[in-house]
């Protein structure tokens, strides 16, 4: 029994070690072991949010789905196509301080609400920190790196546009920003009219 042991507490190590060497992980418990009589924690994959973004008009809460309008500038590029999921994206990379690449969404609808904001950070074509400034001159900040698909990021009231730049401060070319080209996968707010 002393071998049964130590031989479950190897493989145990190893399926840990193998899951946290291939793929974003989080607890979760399963069952013993063969031969084993004891429960272990095992990291598994985790699930990637990609649902399509529907509007819906409510008496409990609103929901928007909003894409943004690029403007390009001083020889500044944006990479489109498809992220590792399949969702429609486009990107750039950073810019030291020199805005080039503007993304701007512009909210119609729900404007005056208190809502909250998802972003969709494309799978596998994100890493580097969005910086935007909100209509009412608010920063937020989104770090994309360890996101993948839908991500919650702030909630506010009375937002009728948000903007961020490729001159955010990070190194020229070293890092990607992401987002989704269409309404189906950018931005998503849930905006509730009773609050």
């Amino acid at each position: 029994m002393k071998h049964g042991r130590f031989l479950s507490g190897v493989v145990f190590a190893v399926l840990a070690f193998a899951a946290t060497s291939l793929s974003p992980v989080n607890a979760q418990t399963v069952r013993s072991l063969p031969g084993s009589h004891q429960s272990h924690a095992v990291l598994a994959p985790l699930s990637i949010d990609t649902h399509t973004c529907t509007p819906l008009h409510s008496g409990s809460a609103d929901v928007f789905c909003d894409a943004p309008t690029v403007h390009i500038a001083c020889g500044g590029a944006i990479g489109s196509g498809n992220d590792d999921e399949g969702i429609p994206i486009n990107w750039t990379f950073t810019n030291g301080n020199t805005s080039c690449v503007t993304v701007t969404y512009t909210f119609s609808g729900g404007t005056s609400l208190n809502c909250s904001f998802l972003f969709y950070a494309p799978v596998g074509h994100a890493t580097g920190i969005i910086n935007a400034r909100l209509s009412n001159g608010a920063p937020e900040s989104l770090n994309e790196n360890p996101l993948n698909g839908w991500s919650s990021w702030f909630n506010a009231t009375g937002i009728s546009s948000l903007t961020f730049t490729d001159g955010n401060s990070q190194g020229v070319n070293q890092f990607q920003l992401g987002w989704g080209s269409l309404a189906a996968h950018s931005i998503q707010r849930t905006c509730n009219p009773n609050s």
